[in-house]
């Protein structure tokens, strides 16, 4: 299963601190331990990001957005 976790790009991965980067830094490692293929797309530009995910074959797309 390829599995997409998204994020609007404030942070560079692995996080530094900031919860929302740390929890998806997090589902990223263990969704690969149970060898899920997880791609992370941490796009400043929203239409950047979308148009990465139309072009991908992602079976999930989990939005993580933190909050201002």
């Amino acid at each position: 299963m390829r599995i997409a976790l998204v994020a609007w790009g404030y942070i560079p991965v692995p996080p530094l601190s900031n919860s929302i980067y740390t929890l998806m830094n997090e589902y990223k490692f263990f969704l690969n331990e149970l060898g899920y293929e997880v791609d992370f797309i941490d796009e400043k530009d929203v239409d950047q990001a979308i148009d990465q995910i139309n072009n991908s074959n992602f079976d999930f797309v989990h939005l993580g957005m933190k909050n201002k």
